[in-house]
């Protein structure tokens, strides 16, 4: 399911995931996954319900623990406090690709798009043709307007990953953005 869902093939890896939690009610990763899932498909509302079906006293290590809290805040508007686990969890895992990524998404979140670019800029260095980064380092470009920036990172992503629906829209909304 995870792999299925770096390549934004959410409704297949959703089906993965809910069948290894129909299996297994206690598999809470797979319970944060999918509330990713949801999160990333427009249902906030389900994605704020499969992190309360995680327990507090939840059979899990301090890291996966660390990521569920600052979803969780994250999914209640408290992007500040999300930003904060984020950053305490890069102290202890410096290179740890998703905490990034959420940090960059809760930056842009509390108005703070520069700390969410450099973040994102980062994390290209360390995995230049990675799709998520890509994606999200075009979007922040773009709503800054930086738009020549985003027209190379767009570039980049097109060539990198043909596949994905996402650059069309992306494209559409540089066009928007550079036209004002």
């Amino acid at each position: 399911g995870s792999q299925l869902f770096n390549q934004f093939e959410y409704e297949e890896a959703e089906g993965y995931i809910e069948s290894a939690i129909s299996l297994s009610p206690d598999f809470y990763i797979a319970r944060y996954r999918l509330a990713q899932i949801y999160y990333a498909t427009s249902r906030r509302d389900l994605a704020q319900a499969e992190i309360n079906a995680i327990p507090d006293d939840a059979d899990l290590d301090t890291r996966a623990k660390r990521y569920i809290s600052a979803f969780d805040l994250y999914l209640s508007g408290e992007a500040e406090k999300a930003i904060e686990i984020y950053q305490s969890i890069l102290s202890d895992f410096p290179y740890e690709i998703e905490a990034q990524q959420r940090l960059s998404q809760a930056y842009c979140d509390s108005y703070q798009e520069d700390l969410a670019i450099k973040t994102l800029q980062t994390l290209q260095l360390q995995g230049p043709d990675h799709a998520h980064v890509l994606c999200a380092l075009g979007y922040q470009l773009t709503s800054v307007r930086r738009v020549e920036e985003a027209r190379i990172i767009l570039s980049v992503y097109v060539a990198e990953h043909p596949d994905v629906p996402n650059p069309g829209d992306l494209y559409g909304a540089l066009d928007i953005s550079s036209a004002r």
